[in-house]
Parts: C-alpha cells; structure tokens; sequence
C-alpha cells in the first residue's frame, strides 16, 4: 500500500465552498498514506481526523461524529468491513457517507456497502470528486429538515419581534405614570403613608426596568442580520443570554460565571445570543428539579489554546448517552416528550456556529453533566 507520489496529492478541491468546513474522518493503517490524505484533505479546506485502525475509527465517529469518511479494508485490531457492519447497526452513524480507498481489487471487496469504491492509487482529482459527491448526496438528503425548521423559527423570530415591539408602547405610558404618581405622593400630608407609597413607586419602575432589559435581549435576539457581521464580545453576548433565561436557572440550578479574556468575534449578536441561549435553557432542563443549591450551571468565557474565542455552557445534569451523542445535533432529534420540545435548538446552534467559521463540541460522561463548548476564531484587525 504504497502512498501516492506527492504531485499527485496537490490541493484540487475546497471543502469549504459554501462557508462549511466539512469533518473527513481518513482510516489508513499505512502511516505515510495516512499522511499524505490527511495533509491533501487539509489543504483543500477540509477538518480531518485519521485512524490507524478499525476499533479507533469507530470511537472517532462516536466522539465526533465526521460528515464523511475515508476508509482502508486491510486495518489491523478491525478491519474495514467489520467497520462498515459496525456503522450500519448504529443508528447514530449509519447516515455517514463512506468512500472506500484499497488495494484490494475483489469482487468481494467491490460489493462492500460503500458509496464509492477507489482502488489504490489514487490521484487527487479522483479523491476530490469521490468526495464531492458523497457530501453532495448527504446534503440534499438532509435539506428538507433544513428548510422545515429554518422556516419555524423564522416565523417564532417574527412573533417574538413582534411582540417585543407592542410591548414598548403600553411600557411607556406606565413608566409616566408611575414616575407621576411618585411625585404625587410627596404632597400626602401623612410622612409613613408617603414614604410607603414613594417605595412602591421605585420598586414598581425597578421593574419596568428590567422589563426594558428584557425587550432590548428579545429585539437583539430576533434581529435579522444573518448575513452582516460585526465585532461582538463573547461576554456581553453571553450575558444578554443569560438575563433572558436567569429566572429559569435560579429556579433549578446555582449559577457560575468564569470570565477570561477573549477576544472579539465576526459574527451577528443576535445569532450567537441565541446559540448561548438554546444552550443555557438545554443545562437548565438537564438538572434535575428539586433542590436548585445541589445543581450549577457554569458559563466560562476564554481563548483556548489556537488563539480562537470561546464559551462554554457546563451542568451538572444527568449527561448525554453514549449511544445518543452522535445524533444530538441532528434537526428534530430530541430525547424529551413531544410537548416539551422540537428537537431544534441543538441542530440550529451548530447551523450557525458553522455558518460563522466555528464549531461546537460537546462533552459528556452519564450521570455527570455535559458541557457545550462553542469555538470561534478571533476577528481579524
């Protein structure tokens, strides 16, 4: 199994077209091939992950899960057809979309249940179309439940603008009210009376206060700017979140904030207040409810270690499944009942951290919480 000659491996591809970075998952027991593919892949725009065996390649996909995958027949430990057997009994990896590269010119190794077979050596046109094609069919098959729930939450964006913009009007008049009714109550003659009725009034606008933080957070969340980036701050995102959703957590869990320092992101406020959102009222519902001092959400704002942005959502909760974890961002999967939700906050958090040049990995241990990292590279000055 010897590697192509270096000529033949030259970018000829872009695997981020249409603004996605696609996940390339090479399984290539002969290091120098591994290499070769993995350095090619990289270069022509794709995230690639690589495994010298069958048994690693399957706890990649389960850990995370790739949007296709490059896979040799002859592997030590487990070999590629035990591989594919494996994936096609695991619901969360079946939908995979598998590219056969191998020496191994059979008729049984033909028959395999790949969606292209290549037979060594290959030359970069051909690698780059195998791929093109297996990632072509896998979108267009997960389309429709794109436009399905970009279109509901298009129409909740427009409810919820809609309300917060009819709420501004009765707003106004109570706060000129309220501020008239505290001036009237200086003029009652009766000092206790008075400074009682004086305290009602400045707890009554406290709270029209907060309910103009509430429709400032509603009005950035709906805003529709998905394709006009700007600089936003990771932290003051996070904290709009996080008041939307604060009575919530307070209910259920102790809230934690670990603020670093990270720098500014390109990307639509209003987009990335809503990954943090969906994520935050996901850690909500994950604790259990009973006894909010035994539970805590912690929300951690850094640079990691290449110099991107970060948030991370972290509880305490029961955790994830293993045999769920490669499906939790897929549109509609959803472990709770039908009236509790859509199966979509997930699906559209990784939609638009992807959409931004990001990504979002989450790990989990059951029993012992989960924690949602979100991960965007720093705006360039």
């Amino acid at each position: 199994m010897r590697p192509p000659d270096s000529d033949r491996l030259s970018p000829a591809g872009d695997g981020s077209r249409d603004g996605r970075r696609r996940r390339v998952l090479v399984v290539e027991d002969d290091i120098e091939l591994r290499d070769a593919l993995s350095d090619f892949l990289q270069s022509a725009g794709h995230v690639v992950d690589s495994a010298g065996d069958g048994e690693t390649a399957l706890e990649r996909m389960r850990s995370s899960p790739p949007d296709a995958m490059i896979l040799d027949l002859m592997l030590p430990v487990m070999n590629g057809w035990q591989v594919l057997a494996e994936q096609r009994l695991d619901p969360n990896l079946s939908s995979i979309p598998v590219v056969v590269v191998s020496g191994n010119t059979s008729a049984a190794a033909a028959a395999t249940h790949a969606e292209v077979y290549l037979v060594k050596p290959i030359d970069a046109k051909t690698i780059t179309q195998a791929l093109d094609t297996v990632l072509s069919t896998a979108e267009l098959r997960r389309e429709p439940a794109r436009v399905a729930h970009s279109d509901r939450l298009a129409a909740v964006g427009l409810l919820a603008a809609g309300i917060a913009h009819e709420i501004t009007n009765p707003l106004t008049y109570v706060v000129l009210e309220l501020e008239k009714a505290r001036a009237m109550a200086g003029s009652i003659d009766d000092p206790a009376i008075a400074t009682q009725l004086g305290l009602a009034m400045e707890r009554a606008l406290d709270g029209t206060d907060r309910i103009k933080i509430i429709v400032h957070d509603v009005a950035t969340f709906t805003r529709a700017d998905p394709e006009e980036r700007q600089l936003v701050d990771l932290f003051e995102a996070a904290q709009t979140a996080v008041r939307m959703v604060r009575h919530r957590i307070e209910g259920r869990a102790r809230l934690h904030w670990d603020e670093g320092s990270a720098p500014p992101v390109l990307g639509s406020e209003g987009r990335l207040v809503q990954v943090i959102l969906n994520l935050l009222i996901n850690a909500t519902d994950a604790v259990p409810e009973g006894d909010a001092q035994l539970n805590s959400i912690r929300v951690a704002i850094g640079t990691d270690h290449d110099g991107w942005a970060f948030v991370d959502i972290a509880d305490t909760g029961e955790g994830i499944p293993r045999h769920l974890a490669g499906r939790i961002f897929e549109p509609f999967f959803t472990t709770r009942a039908a009236q509790q939700g859509t199966g979509l906050g997930l699906a559209l958090c990784k939609d638009i951290v992807t959409s931004l040049d990001g990504e979002i990995v989450v790990s989990s241990e059951e029993g012992k919480g989960a924690t949602f990292r979100v991960r965007l590279p720093p705006a360039r000055r």
